[in-house]
């Protein structure tokens, strides 16, 4: 059984019958992370879909030869899975954002972890949950390009300025630094065709490596845990 993003119809599953046999012509395009076009037949009756034929558009070498950045992919598919279940998602703009990726991540010079956090941000705010950024999510004051202090509120979704009665009614809220805050901004305004064409200091992407794992887990409510396996290489 197959799961299969597509982006007219969503998260689909098909049935893929003899596909593990050695020599069946379905093996190569039913493989994990595979880009494939596929023919599907769709029984009137129980409405299930079954492959009839499948031929595979692009070849995810790196994501093979590389446990980091399998880990990674990994990862993705589960976080997207998730989030296509969801009928009331615009699922092309899903499709389009888990096929930019995966060919980014499949190459040699971008970094795996990056990639991972920048996937994770675009991916909250396609499902909804766009945090607020250019003003206190508390009080709703404008927030300066250079403000200092800012701090990111998890329960409020945004930042969070440096107002005591913000402060205490913004519930949790996670070190954001400056870079970091430019960067969020940009991973939510940025066309696909740029989500990856930045790069962050060590310490700012510590801050939003932070915020992305703790801001997913929020909203998703779930705890991911493929990545923990990265502390293991």
């Amino acid at each position: 059984i197959l799961e299969i993003l597509t982006a007219e119809q969503g998260l689909l599953s098909a049935s893929a019958r003899g596909a593990r046999r050695q020599k069946s012509p379905l093996l190569p395009s039913t493989q994990f992370l595979s880009f494939c076009d596929f023919e599907l037949f769709r029984n009137a009756r129980t409405g299930q879909f079954t492959v009839d034929a499948a031929e595979r558009v692009a070849d995810f070498r790196l994501l093979r030869e590389s446990v980091e950045r399998l880990i990674c992919a990994s990862h993705l598919a589960e976080l997207m899975g998730d989030a296509a279940r969801d009928d009331h998602i615009e699922t092309p703009d899903l499709y389009r954002l888990m096929a930019v990726t995966l060919a980014t991540l499949n190459r040699e010079d971008r970094d795996p972890m990056l990639v991972v956090r920048a996937f994770e941000f675009r991916l909250m705010c396609l499902i909804g949950y766009t945090p607020v950024l250019d003003a206190c999510a508390v009080c709703g004051t404008p927030l300066e390009p250079e403000s200092e202090g800012v701090r990111f509120g998890l329960v409020v979704c945004g930042t969070v300025c440096q107002r005591p009665s913000c402060i205490a009614r913004g519930g949790e809220r996670l070190a954001l630094e400056t870079g970091t805050l430019a960067c969020m901004r940009y991973l939510r305004d940025a066309g696909l065709e740029r989500l990856y064409s930045f790069q962050l200091e060590h310490k700012s992407f510590e801050s939003l490596s932070d915020i992305c794992e703790r801001f997913v887990e929020n909203q998703m409510e779930k705890r991911y845990s493929k990545l923990d396996l990265l502390a293991t290489l």
